[in-house]
């Protein structure tokens, strides 16, 4: 099945084909849902939803852990306000408040202290323990 509209120029295209020996949607346009509290279940136990519920937007896994997999040999980059906030690069080196990170783990933050450790105990002790993969103390 294939649904068309009048492209502006006089003729129609394509806009949704549904191929029913593929199992497929191919989609040639944007593919909205213009109404909150709607979600895309993508599996037959609605493994994956994705959707917006008026004022946040949420993927969720119900079924098994969420695997983000960046195939390409390129960066994966989480944005917030449409800044870099955390990027992983090819290497898998992490990078907070830096878009090229040079080292397994690389924090940055402008003019203030980049890293706090909170204890909300009043008895224990915010800490780093480092050691080797010996080291289970």
């Amino acid at each position: 099945m294939i649904l068309r509209c009048d492209d502006g120029s006089g003729g129609n295209t394509a806009y949704i084909t549904l191929d029913g020996s593929a199992t497929r949607v191919d989609v040639s346009q944007d593919l909205r849902i213009p109404v909150d509290n709607k979600q895309f279940k993508i599996g037959a136990g609605e493994d994956l939803l994705l959707y917006h519920d008026g004022s946040n937007t949420h993927i969720q896994s119900n079924t098994a852990p969420l695997i983000i997999n960046q195939v390409a040999n390129s960066t994966m980059e989480f944005k917030t306000n449409n800044t870099s906030a955390m990027t992983i690069n090819a290497s898998q080196n992490v990078g907070i408040g830096i878009s090229s990170p040079n080292m397994k783990l690389n924090i940055s933050h402008g003019d203030q202290d980049g890293l706090r450790f909170n204890c909300t105990s009043t008895t224990g002790e915010a800490f780093i323990d480092f050691g080797d993969s010996g080291d289970n103390d």
